[in-house]
């Protein structure tokens, strides 16, 4: 049997002169190293091992029949290019159509409250001390600062619409792409926009509320791949944004807090085995989830109807009974290290 340095250099010279994108190869390197066993994996983990230790040849060319030669990475290269660039032809098709689709749609109660509350507000009047405003009142301030900039008319707060609207499109890709293929996602920003401001091009908060949650669904996944709490605090000032905007902010902001309550158990489950367990985390966790779900009874209190609910309480309850029931399912852990895990990804987001 051939040692492993052996076989390194067998897979050194055949490697070279074949595929030189090792790429897919390099990905399964280290779970090859792993799991490899002697005799039998003596082979597989210098394989392994040289696919991690050495690059890619710098100079070696893939031939295709019929083609000229491509350097490393150039069909990768090229076929990522050929992927923005279908994308960013879709998006202006998109707005495009948005565009032409902005001046339909006048509803004379809607129009006219966000004009007069976006036009007192330029006069230098404050929402809900000198008039009353329909909405928390950021709207307003929006709406204002469209006047400003295109002059007083009711075209203007949906130019300012629409920009938004084109800044949220590739948001939407993005995060469709983090889960889906090229076509998928296209498809997916496409939905997003036939199905948005199209519809009704007026520039209502729910718009900007949709708008805003997205962003801040991007930055929560930013997190994730990164783990630098920064995007949390992004994500924590898209929420804010949202609820200046219209106070149904706040459900983006109770999504968020559950996300990061389902990633505080994962995070959770690392800890040391000699430190005490307790199911007193375990406790307060089900008591804020029945708060919650108390909460979303008390804001439809009035009109507890099966849409309603659907709509309203069902998703709330349903990803707060998963959380629940994970923490239940789930090993003890110490008080301690739940409060301080709970803390790093809370405070960044509320501060």
């Amino acid at each position: 049997m051939r040692s492993p340095n052996v076989c390194a250099r067998t897979a050194e010279t055949r490697l070279g002169r074949c595929d030189p994108d090792l790429s897919a190869l390099r990905v399964d390197a280290n779970h090859l190293a792993t799991e490899a066993q002697p005799p039998d994996g003596e082979r597989i983990y210098a394989v392994a091992h040289f696919l991690t230790t050495h690059p890619a040849p710098p100079t070696a060319d893939v031939s295709f029949p019929g083609g000229p030669a491509l350097a490393p990475g150039k069909s990768l290269t090229l076929r990522a290019e050929h992927e923005r660039t279908g994308a960013v032809v879709v998006w202006i098709a998109c707005v495009s159509y948005a565009a032409l689709r902005l001046r339909h749609g006048w509803v004379p109660h809607d129009a006219g409250a966000l004009g007069q509350s976006a036009h007192r507000v330029l006069e230098g009047q404050l929402p809900h001390r000198d008039f009353d405003d329909i909405y928390t009142g950021g709207l307003s301030y929006l709406n204002a600062a469209a006047f400003r900039v295109w002059g007083t008319s009711l075209l203007a707060m949906r130019l300012t619409l629409l920009g938004t609207f084109a800044l949220w499109l590739p948001v939407v890709y993005s995060i469709a792409r983090q889960v889906a293929a090229v076509p998928l996602a296209i498809a997916m920003m496409v939905l997003a926009a036939a199905w948005s401001i199209p519809v009704y091009p007026e520039a209502m908060p729910s718009w900007y509320n949709l708008f805003f949650a997205t962003f801040g669904v991007v930055a929560l996944f930013r997190y994730l791949y990164t783990a630098h709490r920064r995007w949390l605090f992004v994500a924590g000032v898209w929420g804010a944004l949202s609820c200046l905007i219209k106070v149904t902010g706040l459900y983006f902001v109770a999504a968020a807090l559950l996300f990061l309550a389902y990633h505080e158990q994962r995070r959770s489950r690392e800890h040391d085995e000699n430190v005490a367990r307790g199911r007193l985390g375990s406790v307060v966790l089900t008591l804020l989830i029945v708060a919650f779900n108390g909460a979303l009874l008390f804001l439809v209190r009035q009109a507890i109807v099966p849409d309603i609910i659907v709509q309203f309480i069902l998703p709330g309850a349903s990803l707060s009974a998963l959380v629940a029931w994970r923490e239940w399912h789930a090993p003890a852990t110490p008080w301690r290290l739940r409060l301080s895990n709970a803390a790093r990804l809370i405070l960044p987001f509320v501060a």
